[in-house]
């Protein structure tokens, strides 16, 4: 029998300052009459550099199973729960929250569901021995304010990572050119086996940055960015203008494929200059 599993994410962009509740929707259905399975049982996962930050097994009967985690303490906790027996938190309405801090650090997350039991009897539904795996990468965002003085005021140059955290950036004053880090995992069967899409946001004030759209320039770890990787949008407000530069995954093969830069350093070096 073939399956489908969906998980969401809520809110759809996640930052570190913003201490909203955050969801985690996961259901599995039949691929061919898309119904949803019940009696559902997962082995979740949350890995933060390679350190499992929630690790738990979770059963919900009616099959969907939507955890909320609130920041509450320093500790994990968990609440609106049927039963936490035999170290499984089980739901009979298909909700559970979790109270902790998770999902509060900038940077990259690994999320890891096994299956572990689908079903009543009557389904028929048989899963290997070991489960069924299944990954996927979120990402909560990271914001820089870089203060630079010009005319005698005082300027806020914001730098936003929507993949990972910011690793340092830096602002050259003589040549308008501001530069930032990034971590970044260039295995290549990795990058083959998911969607990846780097999206970086650079808030520039327009007392300094007071040309053209079209004067602009960027570059990956000196690959310029061009057409759609580089939006510049000067209409958001009138004292600032927005740039976003977006990486896609033919993007990043192509800097690998040209070796411009040195894979080995596990980052992205960006450069945005006017």
């Amino acid at each position: 029998q073939e399956l489908i599993l969906t998980t969401k994410v809520s809110p759809s962009i996640l930052t570190a300052e913003d201490r909203q509740d955050r969801f985690f929707d996961i259901s599995v259905l039949d691929y061919t009459t898309e119904e949803v399975i019940q009696n559902t049982s997962f082995l979740i996962t949350l890995y933060k550099d390679d350190q499992a930050i929630l690790h738990g097994n979770f059963h919900s009967d009616p099959g969907p199973l939507k955890i909320r985690i609130t920041d509450v303490g320093h500790d994990i906790r968990d609440g609106n729960l049927t039963s936490h027996s035999n170290s499984i938190w089980s739901t009979t309405m298909g909700n559970i929250t979790l109270q902790g801090p998770i999902l509060l650090e900038a940077g990259l997350y690994r999320l890891s569901i096994k299956l572990v039991g689908l079903g009543t009897s009557m389904d028929k539904i048989t899963l290997p021995s070991g489960g069924l795996t299944f990954n996927s990468w979120l990402s909560v965002a990271d914001l820089k304010n870089n203060i630079v003085e010009n005319a005698n005021r005082r300027n806020n140059i914001t730098i936003i990572s929507y993949y990972d955290r910011i690793i340092n950036s830096t602002f050259n004053p003589e040549n308008k050119t501001v530069s930032w880090t990034m971590p970044f995992d260039w295995n290549l069967s990795r990058i083959n086996h998911q969607n990846i899409l780097v999206h970086e946001e650079v808030i520039l004030p327009r007392s300094i940055f007071n040309a053209s759209p079209f004067d602009f320039a960027a570059s990956l770890d000196g690959m310029p960015l061009t057409g759609r990787s580089l939006t510049i949008d000067p209409y958001s407000s009138v004292n600032s203008t927005t740039v976003h530069l977006l990486i896609n995954k033919q993007n990043i093969v192509d800097l690998m494929n040209e070796r411009i830069s040195d894979l080995d350093n596990d980052t992205m070096l960006f450069r945005l200059v006017q």
